[in-house]
């Protein structure tokens, strides 16, 4: 409920939220921007990071134009699009883009616009670097919210969470303080055990691999 009181607060801007798979936190962005197209007449705009699993990063295999490019990546969306609206969620879907009420906009094409009267609902961001995030809040205009969705557990580019543009942004006094911005940590999973397993390897891994470097550390100071 914190973060649907962040959403719902028109006097902040930016709404993050951070969380592993399942949490619920695209579902609530989205549900968000549903109410928000349909009280306010505020378009929706949809980005996410381009980057794939093992840090490929391509639009050029695959052929169309960018709709048809950006398409694999959009699949997440479709289908918490599909939850929220049922059945006859991708008809909406294509009724809302034909009006333009919908976009997806790659952030690789977002240099020279401004988006005014929307919610724009950028997912993946603990994929981005700072200067590609701190772009995307800065194309944010007037009547518009920004929602940044993202886990810091799932990095594919090879950082390490704190190098990442989301971890800084997050850790800085300025936002922090800030009236325009909250922040909210989803910690409760709604997927299968499976999916919870794999959090817990995963986090056992890095806390070793945290471990590890620590202990690498103290050794070459013992050693000098």
């Amino acid at each position: 409920t914190v973060f649907i009181d962040s959403l719902l607060d028109e006097s902040i801007l930016i709404a993050t939220c951070i969380g592993a798979p399942g949490v619920g936190k695209t579902l609530i962005a989205l549900a968000y921007a549903l109410q928000q197209l349909k009280d306010n007449d505020r378009k929706i705009i949809l980005t996410k990071s381009t980057r794939l699993i093992g840090n490929s990063k391509a639009f050029g295999a695959v052929p169309g134009g960018i709709r048809e490019k950006i398409a694999p990546f959009l699949t997440s969306y479709e289908i918490v699009f599909s939850k929220i609206l049922g059945s006859n969620a991708y008809s909406y879907m294509s009724i809302l883009e034909n009006k333009r009420d919908l976009e997806f906009i790659p952030i690789e094409y977002m240099r020279g616009c401004t988006f005014e009267g929307c919610t724009l609902v950028l997912d993946e961001a603990q994929n981005l670097g700072i200067h590609e995030l701190i772009s995307i809040i800065t194309r944010m205009g007037d009547e518009s919210k920004l929602v940044i969705l993202g886990d810091l557990s799932q990095i594919d580019t090879g950082q390490r969470s704190e190098e990442t543009g989301l971890f800084k942004i997050l850790n800085t006094q300025a936002w922090n303080n800030s009236e325009l911005t909250s922040h909210i940590e989803l910690t409760t999973s709604y997927r299968s055990p499976l999916s919870q397993l794999m959090l817990d390897i995963t986090k056992e891994i890095q806390d070793n691999e945290g471990e590890s470097r620590t202990n690498n550390r103290n050794y070459r100071t013992f050693s000098k």
